[in-house]
């Protein structure tokens, strides 16, 4: 009989791996307390530094709140001491695949760089780097490609 591993920080039910690079992981998962999927973020052994650079980038995106910023979900540290951030998790085309098809337009590329920056819910201006993970999605207008 196989046992169930117990849910990833009290909440989340790891259900696959959708991309790793040399920073972490990233999991698609299952919030038990919304009912949503979600992604899940761990952050490989790195370091003090980037283990603290990666918690601040959380903490930044837990206090932004914008249509195209992804939502940020939950964050800390799990008992091993790997860094995690929870994320929605967005539906949509791996930008590494989007991009083996070709280079984007010049309107996409724009559109992917555009921030409504005189928002008043937009009082930080981050530059996330889940743009090179494995699994990123990227909304371009009303599509995510």
């Amino acid at each position: 009989m196989t046992a169930t591993p117990a849910p990833f920080a009290g909440r989340f039910t790891l259900q696959g791996i959708a991309g790793s690079g040399g920073m972490g992981v990233v999991h698609r998962a299952l919030d038990l307390h919304t009912g949503m999927a979600v992604s899940v973020k761990v952050l490989h052994s790195g370091g003090v530094d980037s283990g603290e650079r990666f918690l601040r980038e959380a903490e930044v995106l837990a206090r932004m709140t914008h249509a195209d910023i992804v939502r940020h979900v939950a964050h800390g540290a799990t008992s091993e001491v790997h860094p995690y951030l929870v994320m929605e998790w967005l539906e949509g085309e791996d930008l590494d695949d989007h991009l083996q098809q070709g280079p984007l337009t010049a309107a996409q590329t724009a559109q992917v760089g555009e921030a409504d920056l005189d928002s008043p819910r937009v009082e930080t201006l981050v530059v996330y780097n889940l743009l090179r993970a494995p699994g990123c999605s990227v909304r371009i207008g009303s599509d995510l490609i």
